[in-house]
């Protein structure tokens, strides 16, 4: 791309003697050079209807790579077609069409080359005063679909590492109107030193970028661009002295930032574990995505801009469901979040993506390493030492030992999902006995009176028996002004269906004297008139939906033209003749 820049320059300046605005001419060759720099593209690269083919010099899986492609996009054509967007006389251009949409990027990015993403947390005991705001980001307001942290980490002991900062700190200072096309979206950002300082000048940025929120971005950048020019200094008195010759600070910042050298802060370096993508010391995340530039390890607006693109829809459904529990009282009057919450909520919103992104991303290799990551983010709920309420902790002793599971939950009591989960939490507390820790995280607004309208039962019980100990659910207490209904929540290949029903379960309707019941004026005991008798409904398991698909092993796609055929009456002489409790279904439709 320097290249590029190079030569699109000297392009410009052979052209100053020529016409200027010649309609009428060819169009130049650096016209040419132009579109190739604004695309991010580089000579040798092909792309088949927007789409980038792989670069590989081993023809087999540069062969595999173009037929995942084609494969793609004959999906991509056929969807289109089936949903109208396609027909015999519309679009003009299905090209055009193609190239268009939520999923399209103006230009291409060495990102949309990976692979295999990756994720980090990075300095998990960084907290919110370390963040850095646009001046349009300062301020969270309810229009807000997104919260975004990107972080850079460098080397601030060496001269690339600064220089590398100091691109960061441009795009904070001047960032683009949007960071994308059609989502609002609220970015903070903050600096981390690759690791632990070993110079003065690195110290100082080092601790400077550690309370980052006290001071304007603008003096951080001038601080920086200070020290990058005296990066070899090994005298701490020389480096104040350079902090105070910086004109554009003012005296309390400048005397902030001289109490800051020789001081070691609390602030860790990033302590990025090991991995293919962070074998280099500056690179960048998003929500914990990691982005290391090719070559130069500056960084663009155009750069985080694609990361942003990338994990939009993930970022986007996790701020929707996390902002109802972190906005303060103080948005219900006014609508905006004032600047120290809005730090709280962006590190807190943050952190937690990132988690979910990398345990998602995680081997099984490293999900020990993830497991204990988290279990360390709980430690400041934790009741015995701070005596919350709302954090609750068992079967700890479990973790002891060689156990690779704990479970960690952040429940809000009033939501459905909380409802149906709690029951397998007990689960997983009395029975799997695996070390559980769950925090209650309520909303501070719930926008209706009844956020609760269904009521869940778990129905399980290890001792049952054909006729005794059966698996029962029991429902108390519940609303007298509306009609109920009831109905099993089992997993999708289960055919449930009543076996025994007095009551109509679409409609009930409760009171306190006489239950859920049709019949009023019906009592379960002629001898007793405070009997009040249960709705009673019962259900079986009448069949199971057993599916799947089959694959050529060779190519790893579906085979055309496959056709399944079962045979009861060969099913049952196999199942009598042999001891065989599975059957196996070959690739060409025969049982084994």
């Amino acid at each position: 791309q320097k290249e590029m820049e190079d030569l699109l320059e000297a392009g410009e300046s052979e052209g100053l003697g020529g016409k200027a605005n010649d309609s009428k001419k060819e169009p130049k060759y650096e016209n040419a050079v132009q579109f190739a720099l604004d695309k991010m593209i580089h000579p040798g690269m092909s792309f088949l209807n927007g789409i980038p083919l792989p670069e590989s010099n081993d023809m087999r899986s540069f062969g595999m790579g173009v037929n995942d492609i084609l494969q793609y996009e004959q999906r991509h054509i056929m969807e289109l077609a089936m949903k109208g967007v396609i027909t015999d006389t519309a679009p003009r251009s299905v090209y055009a069409t193609i190239l268009s949409g939520d999923h399209l990027f103006k230009q291409f990015h060495p990102l949309l080359r990976e692979s295999n993403k990756e994720y980090l947390l990075l300095g998990s005991k960084s907290d919110e005063s370390s963040l850095i705001f646009t001046s349009s980001d300062a301020v969270l307001n309810c229009d807000i679909d997104a919260i975004f942290v990107v972080e850079g980490v460098f080397d601030l002991d060496n001269a690339d590492g600064v220089e590398a900062a100091l691109s960061f700190l441009d795009v904070i200072i001047s960032p683009p109107e949007t960071w994308h096309d059609s989502k609002a979206v609220s970015a903070a950002f903050r600096i981390h030193h690759f690791a632990t300082p070993t110079k003065p000048t690195s110290l100082v940025l080092s601790n400077l970028f550690c309370h980052a929120s006290s001071f304007d971005v603008a003096d951080i950048k001038a601080v920086t661009a200070a020290l990058y020019k005296q990066a070899d200094n090994e005298d701490v008195q020389g480096v104040i002295e350079v902090i105070e010759k910086i004109t554009t600070l003012k005296k309390d910042v400048n005397d902030q930032i001289v109490q800051l050298v020789g001081k070691r802060e609390k602030c860790p370096p990033a302590n990025a574990r090991k991995s293919p993508s962070t074998e280099q010391k500056n690179f960048y995340t998003a929500n914990g995505r990691v982005y290391v530039p090719y070559g130069n390890p500056s960084i663009s607006a155009v750069d985080i801009k694609m990361i942003i693109n990338l994990e939009m829809h993930r970022a986007n459904a996790m701020t929707k469901l996390l902002l109802p529990h972190l906005l303060p009282p103080s948005f219900v009057a006014t609508g905006e979040v004032a600047h120290f919450d809005s730090r709280l909520i962006h590190n807190a919103v943050g952190k937690s993506l990132t988690i979910l992104n990398e345990i998602m991303s995680t081997s099984n290799s490293k999900s020990k390493n993830v497991s204990s990551e988290i279990s360390r983010n709980f430690s400041p709920y934790e009741s015995t030492t701070s005596g919350n309420p709302l954090h609750f902790s068992w079967n700890d002793e479990s973790s002891s030992g060689h156990l690779q599971i704990e479970v960690s939950v952040i429940l809000d009591p009033l939501t459905e999902p909380t409802q149906r989960v709690a029951p397998l939490l007990i689960v997983i507390r009395d029975f799997l006995k695996l070390p559980l820790k769950v925090v209650i995280a309520p909303r501070v607004i719930v926008e209706n009176d009844l956020p609760l309208s269904s009521y869940y039962r778990f129905v399980a019980n290890p001792f049952a028996q054909p006729h005794m100990n059966q698996a029962s659910a029991l429902f108390q207490n519940l609303p007298t002004t509306h009609v109920l209904t009831l109905r099993m929540d089992v997993p999708e290949p289960w055919d449930t269906q009543q076996t025994y029903a007095i009551q109509d379960s679409d409609n009930l309707r409760c009171d306190v004297r006489n239950g859920c019941r049709d019949r009023p004026d019906f009592v379960s005991d002629k001898h007793r008139s405070d009997v009040v008798e249960l709705a009673n409904i019962e259900y079986g398991l009448k069949g199971l939906l057993f599916f799947g698909q089959c694959y050529d092993v060779s190519k790893n796609t579906p085979p055309n033209g496959l056709q399944l055929t079962l045979d009861r009456s060969e099913l049952n002489s196999l199942s009598e003749s042999s001891s065989y409790s599975e059957i196996s279904i070959e690739a060409d439709g025969s049982i084994a």
